[in-house]
């Protein structure tokens, strides 16, 4: 490949001068972020496609949890999760935690637990059990059941009424919401606004 003026470019040689570049950066980051927040950082930069690679490293190195922004530089509309981090929550070995790109708070006060119908939905409180007691944060339980079937409604009732005894006998502040409908994902966009919360937890199931 040739320049404008028709010299030759090693476009090879420029790739692996930006990778190093930002390698080293990378490393220069995690330092400064272990020295400021005292905990144990690490820098690295992979190649790959970005999920798989996230996903592979997650799996590998039994991480606890992968935090990911929800947009990256495609610009997507506010509506949407970003592909990348859509894929990863689907390949994930682990929870995840997306935040969106303006997103300023730093304590998580009221969080919005959502209950369905599924196996060890009630289980995966206890994942959460630790940000809880750290911010003293106030529960939002909400069941999301199919409106068109009665039985799941009773059913959603009985598993949320088990995880407010839950929460009692932890002594956690909590607020219970019952949502009978077919478009979940607008009610919890909803619900969240109405309550100010900072986070929700919702299975990937």
């Amino acid at each position: 490949m040739t320049d404008l003026e028709g010299n030759k470019v090693n476009q090879y040689s420029d790739y692996k001068e930006d990778f190093e570049a930002i390698k080293n950066e990378m490393k220069e980051l995690a330092v400064k972020l272990s020295y400021q927040e005292h905990i144990m950082v690490e820098g690295r930069l992979e190649k790959g496609t970005i999920d798989n690679k996230i996903c592979s490293m997650a799996r590998k190195g039994k991480f606890d949890i992968i935090i990911v922004g929800t947009h990256g530089v495609s610009g997507q509309s506010d509506l949407y999760i970003g592909s990348n981090a859509f894929n990863v929550i689907k390949c994930a070995p682990c929870p995840v935690l997306t935040i969106p790109g303006k997103w300023d708070r730093q304590y998580f006060t009221k969080i919005i637990f959502l209950v369905r119908l599924i196996s060890g939905i009630l289980e995966k409180y206890m994942y959460i059990q630790p940000i809880v007691e750290k911010n003293n944060s106030e529960i939002i339980i909400v069941g999301l059941a199919d409106s068109n079937n009665p039985n799941t409604v009773k059913e959603m009732v009985v598993l949320v009424d088990k995880l407010k005894m839950i929460l009692h006998n932890k002594n956690v502040n909590f607020t219970t919401k019952l949502i009978p409908a077919k478009d979940f994902y607008s009610r919890i966009l909803e619900t969240s606004e109405e309550f100010d919360a900072d986070l929700i937890v919702i299975s990937a199931k």
